[in-house]
C-alpha cells in the first residue's frame, strides 16, 4: 500500500488532479484569445517538427531492411571532373569477375548495368505490347543486365524459378511480381515461365524466375534482371556502339555498379586496398584520370549526390540537418511565445495564487497545477499540428520526397508526438509555473503588483530579442537567395533558350532516320530552325576532345566538345564573334571555339585565333598514338554558360561528330501564337515522329525548363527559407504582442496618472513603444553580421553572383520595425484611449 500513499496518487484520490483541468479549462475558456494564440503557436512549431521528422525517418529508411546490410558495399571510383568537383562513378566493367576470382574472403560480388528499354511481349496473334522500364513510382530505372551473385548478396524471395539457374546462361531474365502481372496480366506465375520478353525490339530472353517486389524503400527495386551474359551473345551489342556495353572492355566508357558483400569480422581498409591494387594491374595508369577507390555502405547510397551515373533520386545530408535546424528554431520560439504570453498573465493570478498558498497549498502542487494547463494546451496544438500536416504536405510537394506518406497510426509516429508534447509541456510550461508559484501570498491578496525581479524582465525581453533576430536571419537570407536566383534568371548564357525544344532518338536507331525526321520537322508550320546535335548545349554534360596546339601545349589536352551540324549555332542563336560558322559534312574537319579557348590559346582578340590549327590525335587500345588529325579554328563565339553558374566557363570547342549526333533540338516559331496554335505544333511533330519512329513514344523537353532543373537545390533553399521567414515573423509577432500585453498590464497605473498631469495619446504611445522598438533595433544589430556570414558563404558556392548591398539590411530592418509597430499599435493605441478613472479608482 506504499505506493497508495505517494504525493501523486493522494492527488488523483483526493480530487485535486481533477480541480486542477477543471481550473485550466475554466482559465483557458476565460482569455479565449491567449489561448488561440498559444495553441495556434505551439501547433505551428509542433507540425514543423512532425513534417521534419517524417522527412528524415523517411529519407534513413532506404535499404535498411537487407539481411547483412552493414557487410553490403558499393565498389565507387572518386575521380575529379573537369570543372573540379568531385563525382564518383562505377568501376570498370570486368572488375565484378575479376574481384571474384582473384580476392580471396569476400562472400560475394556482382554486378550490374542499368538498362532502359521498351518491351515488348510477342501475342499469339503476332501483335506486340509496348511498355518501359522506368519505374514512375520510384522514378528511376528498374531493368538491369546482372549476374547470378547478385541473389547472394540482396534478399530475394521467390515465388517461381531457381535462384541457381535463374541467370545462368544468355537470354534469360527474372521479373519481380509486379512486371510479371503488368506483362502478362492474371496469368499463373509457373506458366509465365518460359515466355519471351523482347528489350528494345532487339534483345529476346525468356522469364528464368519471378521474385517478389521488396515492401521496403529501396533505390534498388529491380524489375528486370536480364542475365549478363546476353550482352556477349546478343549481336546488337556487338554492332551498335551506341551502347556502350561491354562486359571484356577495362577501358569501356560505360561502368558497372559492383556491389560486395564481405565476411562478418573482415577489415574494409584491406578489402578497399586489395580491390584497389586489382584495378591497377588491369587499368593502366592514365595521368589525365586521377582516381581513387572507395567503398561505399549499402545504407550511405542514397545520400551521395556526387555519384553522376545513378538513375535514381539522392537525398541530401546537409539539407536534412538544416530543415532539422529550421524545426527546432520555429519550435522555440514557440515555446518562448508561451512563455511570454503566461508571464503577460501571471498578473491578473496573483490573487488566486495568494489564496491557494494560504489554504495551505505546496510550491511543488502550484507548479504541477500550471504544468497541467500547459499540458491541456499542449495536446490540442498537438491535434492541430496533425490536422495541418497533410495540407503542408501538399502545399509544399516540391520540398517532400515522392513516396512520402504520414500514417498517424504509426507507432514510431505515435512515439515522436507523445514525445513532442511531454517536451512541450515542460519547455514552455516550467518557466511560468515557477515564476507564478513564487509569488508572495501577503502582496498578492493585498492587490500589491507581484515582483517583477530585473532578471525576469531582461529574460522576457531578451526571448523578443531572440525571436525577431531570427526572424530578420531569415528576412535578409531569403532577399539575398532571391535577389541571386533573379540573377540567375535573369543573367545572358550567351545563347537564347525560349522556344527550343530537345529530343532524343531511340537507342538502337540509326542515324539515317534521325535527318529523315530533321527534314520533315523543318517542312512543319510554325516550326524556325531544326538542328542535330549530341546533347543540348547547357545543361548536361559534353564529352572531351583531346587537343593540342603545338605553340602553346606540349601534349594534348582534354578540351570540352560540343557536337552538332552546321544548325546548332544559329539555333541556339550563339554570337559569332569572329569568323564563320561551321559548314555542313560528313565528318569532323574544322572547329569553332569559344572566346574562353581563344584566351587561353593567347588570342586576346578573337579575329586572331581564326585560322589556326588544333591537333587531335587518334590512339589505339594501348594508348599509342596511331594518327594526327589538324583541325583549322574557323569561328569563335561568345561565352556560353554550359552548366550551373556555380562553375566558371571552361574551354569549349563545337565540331560535327556524325555518329553522335543523334538528338535533335527544335526551335518553335511562336510569335503571335497561343498556347492552342503551340499544341497544334506539337501534334504535327508527333505525327512526323510516328511516321519515322512508329513503335518509339514521341518525348521532348523544353530547354528552358532543363535550365531551371539545374537550379532545383537552390529553388528548395529559397522556398525552405521564405517558409521559414514567414512562420518565425509571424509566431514573433504573436511574441511581441504577448510582451505588449504584458506591459500595457503592468504600466496601466503609470498610464493613468501621466493622463491625469496631461500626457497627450502621441506620449502614451511613444512611451509604449519605445522599448519595443528598441528590442527590434538590437535584434537587427544581432541579426547582421549572423545573417551576412551565412548569406555571404552561400553565394560563395557561385562563380557568378550578387553581392550583399547595404540596402538589404536597412529594408529588413525597416520591415521588421514596420511589423512591430502593426503589431503592437493595438494595445498602445487601446491604453492611451483608456479613461485613466478606471485605473486610479483603486489606489
Amino acid at each position: 500500500m506504499k505506493g497508495l500513499r505517494s504525493p501523486a496518487w493522494l492527488w488523483i484520490r483526493d480530487g485535486m488532479f481533477i480541480n486542477y483541468i477543471k481550473v485550466a479549462w475554466r482559465h483557458m475558456t476565460r482569455h479565449k484569445i491567449f489561448t488561440i494564440i498559444n495553441v495556434l503557436g505551439l501547433a505551428l512549431g509542433v507540425c514543423a517538427c512532425l513534417i521534419i521528422y517524417l522527412m528524415v525517418q523517411y529519407e534513413s529508411s532506404f535499404d535498411r531492411f537487407h539481411p547483412d546490410k552493414e557487410r553490403i558495399y558499393r565498389l565507387v571510383m572518386e575521380k575529379g571532373s573537369f570543372a573540379g568537383t568531385k563525382i564518383l562513378t562505377g568501376i570498370p566493367a570486368p572488375g565484378p569477375a575479376a574481384i571474384r576470382q582473384e580476392i580471396p574472403g569476400l562472400e560475394a560480388a556482382a554486378g550490374f548495368f542499368t538498362y532502359w528499354a521498351t518491351v515488348d511481349i510477342p501475342g499469339d496473334t503476332g501483335k506486340q505490347h509496348p511498355f518501359n522500364t522506368w519505374l514512375a513510382s520510384s522514378n528511376h530505372v528498374g531493368s538491369v543486365f546482372a549476374d547470378a551473385n547478385l541473389f547472394s548478396i540482396f534478399h530475394f524471395d521467390w515465388l517461381a524459378g531457381n535462384p541457381s539457374t535463374a541467370l545462368a546462361k544468355p537470354s534469360q531474365v527474372v521479373l519481380a511480381e509486379s512486371r510479371a502481372r503488368l506483362y502478362f496480366g492474371n496469368l499463373p506465375l509457373y506458366k509465365v515461365i518460359g515466355r519471351e520478353l523482347i528489350y528494345r525490339d532487339s534483345v529476346p530472353v525468356r522469364v528464368s524466375g519471378i521474385v517478389r517486389d521488396w515492401d521496403k524503400n529501396s533505390d534498388f527495386a529491380f524489375s528486370d534482371i536480364i542475365s549478363l551474359s546476353t550482352i556477349n551473345s546478343n549481336a546488337f551489342f556487338q554492332r551498335d556502339p551506341r551502347s556502350l556495353l561491354s562486359t571484356t572492355d577495362w577501358k569501356a566508357n560505360r561502368e558497372i555498379d559492383c556491389f560486395i558483400k564481405t565476411t562478418r569480422n573482415a577489415s574494409t581498409e584491406l578489402v578497399q586496398r586489395q580491390v584497389a591494387e586489382l584495378l591497377n594491374r588491369h587499368v593502366p595508369d592514365d595521368p589525365g584520370k586521377k582516381a581513387s577507390l572507395l567503398l561505399q555502405p549499402l545504407t550511405d547510397i542514397h545520400f551521395t549526390e556526387e555519384n553522376n551515373h545513378d538513375s535514381f533520386r539522392k537525398a541530401s545530408r546537409s539539407t536534412l540537418a538544416v530543415l532539422m535546424a529550421f524545426a527546432l528554431f520555429i519550435l522555440l520560439i514557440a515555446i518562448f511565445n508561451f512563455i511570454n504570453l503566461s508571464t503577460a498573465q501571471s498578473l491578473q493570478r496573483a490573487k488566486e495564487i495568494g489564496i491557494r498558498k494560504i489554504m495551505g497549498s505546496s510550491r511543488r502542487k502550484l507548479v504541477f497545477q500550471f504544468l497541467a494547463e500547459t499540458f491541456l494546451l499542449a495536446v490540442p496544438s498537438v491535434v492541430l499540428a496533425i490536422l495541418f500536416v497533410r495540407p503542408v504536405l501538399t502545399l509544399f510537394h516540391d520540398l517532400i520526397p515522392p513516396g512520402l506518406e504520414f500514417h498517424f497510426l504509426d507507432p514510431f509516429t505515435l512515439a515522436f508526438l507523445l514525445l513532442i508534447t511531454l517536451v512541450t509541456t515542460v519547455f514552455a510550461g516550467f518557466y511560468p509555473a515557477r515564476v507564478i508559484s513564487s509569488y508572495l501570498p501577503v502582496a498578492s491578496l493585498k492587490g500589491n503588483e507581484a515582483p517583477k525581479g530585473s532578471e525576469r524582465w531582461l529574460l522576457r525581453k531578451g526571448l523578443i530579442v531572440f525571436q525577431f533576430t531570427l526572424s530578420l536571419v531569415f528576412i535578409i537570407g531569403a532577399i539575398v537567395i532571391g535577389s541571386q536566383m533573379n540573377f540567375i534568371r535573369n543573367k545572358d548564357l550567351g545563347l537564347s533558350t525560349d522556344a527550343v525544344i530537345n529530343m532524343g532518338t531511340p537507342a538502337n536507331d540509326s542515324l539515317h532516320n534521325a535527318k529523315v525526321l530533321a527534314r520533315r520537322f523543318r517542312q512543319l508550320t510554325g516550326v524556325s530552325m531544326v538542328a542535330r546535335e549530341a546533347l543540348p548545349p547547357v545543361g548536361t554534360p559534353s564529352f572531351f576532345l583531346p587537343l593540342q596546339y603545338k605553340d602553346k601545349e606540349d601534349k594534348p589536352v582534354p578540351i570540352l566538345a560540343r557536337a552538332g551540324d552546321e544548325n546548332l549555332i544559329p539555333l541556339y542563336r550563339m554570337r559569332l564573334l569572329a569568323g564563320r560558322n561551321l559548314r555542313p559534312g560528313d565528318s569532323l574537319t574544322e572547329l569553332v571555339i569559344n572566346e574562353t579557348y581563344a584566351r587561353e590559346l593567347g588570342f586576346p582578340r578573337p579575329e586572331d585565333a581564326v585560322g589556326k590549327l588544333l591537333l587531335n590525335p587518334k590512339t589505339d587500345a594501348s594508348g599509342m598514338v596511331t594518327d594526327v588529325k589538324a583541325l583549322p579554328i574557323v569561328g569563335v563565339v561568345a561565352d556560353v554558360n554550359e552548366y550551373s553558374l556555380r562553375e566558371a566557363i571552361k574551354p569549349m570547342v563545337i565540331g560535327y561528330v556524325p555518329r553522335a549526333v543523334n538528338k535533335l533540338a527544335v526551335r518553335l516559331d511562336t510569335r503571335g501564337k497561343d498556347m492552342g496554335d503551340l499544341k497544334r505544333m506539337l501534334a504535327q511533330m508527333e505525327k512526323a515522329w510516328k511516321e519515322v519512329y512508329p513503335a518509339a513514344p514521341f518525348s521532348y523537353t523544353f530547354l528552358d525548363e532543363a535550365i531551371a532543373r539545374m537550379y532545383i537545390n537552390e529553388s528548395r533553399t529559397a522556398l525552405i527559407v521564405d517558409s521559414a521567414m514567414i512562420i518565425t515573423i509571424f509566431i514573433s509577432c504573436l511574441g511581441l504582442f504577448g510582451l505588449a500585453l504584458f506591459t500595457v498590464e503592468k504600466k496601466t497605473n503609470e498610464i493613468g496618472i501621466r493622463k491625469v498631469l496631461g500626457a497627450g495619446i502621441t506620449d502614451i504611445v511613444v512611451l509604449l513603444s519605445r522599448d519595443f522598438l528598441v528590442l527590434v533595433v538590437l535584434a537587427l544589430m544581432i541579426a547582421s553580421p549572423i545573417a551576412w556570414y551565412f548569406a555571404n558563404n552561400w553565394l560563395q558556392s557561385f562563380v557568378y553572383r550578387i553581392s550583399i548591398q547595404w540596402w538589404v539590411f536597412a529594408f529588413a530592418g525597416v520591415g521588421a520595425v514596420s511589423l512591430a509597430l502593426i503589431t503592437i499599435g493595438f494595445q498602445t493605441l487601446r491604453a492611451a484611449l483608456a479613461n485613466p478613472v478606471r485605473a486610479l479608482r483603486s489606489e
